[in-house]
């Protein structure tokens, strides 16, 4: 059992949001580190790779507040879904028993990239953490909170699916 959030690359893109027309300005050299590709390219092929990520993500666009969510796209796809997905594909294909993959895309009211002081929208990576533990680590304003009635139903969707899966698989 394992599930992946709706907008995995969301935090990452927390590092560029105040900066996307510098990052836009310095893709070609910038995007070899961004995307962790520096030490397994040849060097004459990253300014090449560099283009055609962007060209894929982009098109023609420069990367600004106006294509964010492709930003997201982008470091969700490099950091988390292909793992995801190759990760789901290889236990289905030794596995004896069924094997479950979701998105987990409740966007509930406090979620991380709010608490990091962010404006960007979606459902970033353990988001689903805030529902299911009282988590501690951002004080008063997640320690003890009330949840709403949406949260709390996932919330027990969520506790009822891992103990379902804990206990028969």
């Amino acid at each position: 059992m394992t599930w992946t959030a709706e907008d995995e690359g969301l935090l990452a893109t927390l590092y560029l949001e105040k900066i996307l027309d510098e990052t836009d300005r310095n893709w070609e050299e910038w995007s070899e580190y961004l995307l962790d590709y520096y030490n397994v390219v040849n060097e004459n092929e990253k300014r090449s790779i560099a283009q055609k990520i962007k060209s894929f993500y982009f098109h023609s666009d420069k990367i600004s507040k106006g294509n964010i969510k492709s930003v997201i796209k982008l470091f969700g796809d490099r950091y988390f879904n292909v793992a995801f997905e190759t990760a789901v594909e290889m236990q289905a294909k030794v596995a004896q028993s069924p094997v479950y993959a979701a998105v987990y895309a409740f966007n509930q009211s406090t979620g991380f990239a709010k608490l990091l002081g962010s404006h960007l929208q979606g459902v970033a990576h353990g988001d689903e953490t805030l529902l299911i533990h009282d988590y501690i680590g951002f004080g008063p304003q997640i320690h003890g909170r009330k949840l709403s009635t949406s949260e709390n139903f996932i919330k027990n969707l969520l506790l009822d699916s891992i103990h379902s899966f804990a206990r028969s698989g």
